[in-house]
């Protein structure tokens, strides 16, 4: 866990971590149904093979990170694209 928040091994975080793995978390999405009211749906499942595509897609996170992967590699391809036809003018 340690490795994953980017924090020092460390006796304290040693506690900090075992407490947090014994506690019980839950995850709810926030979206709008079909009058525009905002309605709280429990997604702590978090199974991809869902057939709640909220919970699949883990309330949006999945497909909002590989949106952004995507606009990220594009515009790192248009970057290389320009500075090759800069160098070959």
């Amino acid at each position: 866990m340690c490795e994953a928040f980017d924090v020092a091994k460390s006796p304290a975080m040693r506690n900090v971590v075992e407490a947090a793995l014994t506690k019980d978390y839950r995850a709810n999405l926030l979206h709008f149904d079909d009058d525009d009211k905002v309605i709280s749906t429990d997604i702590s499942e978090l199974d991809p093979s869902s057939e709640n595509e909220h919970v699949a897609g883990w309330g949006g996170l999945t497909e909002y990170s590989s949106r952004f992967g995507d606009a990220v590699r594009k515009a790192v391809n248009e970057a290389v694209d320009d500075a090759i036809d800069e160098a070959e003018s």
